[in-house]
C-alpha cells in the first residue's frame, strides 16, 4: 500500500478521545476546599509527526486507545484526591493532563511525538499539557 503524498510541508495529527468518571475536591478562590463532587471527564490525546508506518498511519488508533484505557484505569470511579497515580498533587484538570501525558509518552517513536493531552472537566472548561518545543521557530 502506498503512503499518501502530502500537498505541502506539514505534519500529520492523530487524536483519540476517552472518558472516565471520578470525583475530586480542589481549593477554591478563598483558600478552602470545594465540596467533593464528580465529573464525567473527557480526555483527548494528540500525536503529531511526519513519519507514516508501512500501513500509512502515524500511529494506530487502537494502540493509543489501549494505552489510554490503561492510563485511565486507576482514575475510573476514584476519589482523585486519594489516587496514588497522581502522586498527592491537587487533582486539577491540569494535574490530570500532566499525569496522562507522562503515561501516553511511552508511545512516542522517531517521527511521532505526543503533542498534547487535553482534559475537559465540564463543557467549556478544559486544561491541557503540551509538549515543549525544541529548536526552530
Amino acid at each position: 500500500m502506498s503512503k499518501p503524498t502530502p500537498v505541502s510541508r506539514g505534519e500529520y495529527e492523530v487524536t483519540v478521545e476517552g472518558t472516565f468518571v471520578a470525583s475530586h475536591q480542589v481549593h477554591d478562590r478563598a483558600g478552602g476546599l470545594e465540596p467533593p463532587h464528580a465529573h464525567d471527564w473527557k480526555v483527548e490525546v494528540t500525536f503529531r509527526g511526519s513519519n507514516l508506518n508501512e500501513q500509512g498511519m502515524l500511529v494506530d488508533f487502537c494502540v493509543i486507545e489501549q494505552r489510554l484505557r490503561e492510563a485511565l484505569a486507576p482514575l475510573r470511579g476514584a476519589n482523585l484526591n486519594q489516587a496514588p497515580s497522581l502522586g498527592g498533587v491537587s487533582p486539577t484538570a491540569e494535574a490530570i493532563a500532566a499525569y496522562l501525558f507522562t503515561q501516553m509518552a511511552a508511545l512516542e517513536k522517531p517521527g511521532c511525538r505526543l503533542y498534547r493531552v487535553r482534559v475537559r472537566e465540564a463543557p467549556g472548561c478544559s486544561a491541557g499539557y503540551v509538549a515543549a518545543r525544541t529548536g526552530g521557530p
